[in-house]
């Protein structure tokens, strides 16, 4: 079976985030290459779900978003 959630990146939802890390097996974390502004912020945030002892073994992707425009941080940057 395989359970998708997009929970968004709305501030005022992020506390309830963590009630989807039980049995997560994996987290693909959406980052915006063209926000240098909020990089410092998601950056943050990603630290905080990693550091959640739901999420110990879970296999992470971290997605570098908009490569394709220009302007658009390296993935190395993100």
């Amino acid at each position: 079976m395989f359970t998708v959630w997009d929970v968004g990146g709305q501030e005022k939802l992020r506390p309830l985030w963590r009630h989807y890390f039980n049995n997560t097996d994996g987290l693909i974390y959406v980052v915006d290459s063209l926000d240098r502004e909020r990089l410092g912020k998601a950056k943050q945030e990603f630290q905080e779900i990693i550091k959640d002892p739901f999420m110990l073994n879970s296999i992470i992707l971290v997605f570098a978003n908009k490569q394709d425009m220009r302007g658009a941080m390296s993935p190395r940057e993100v």
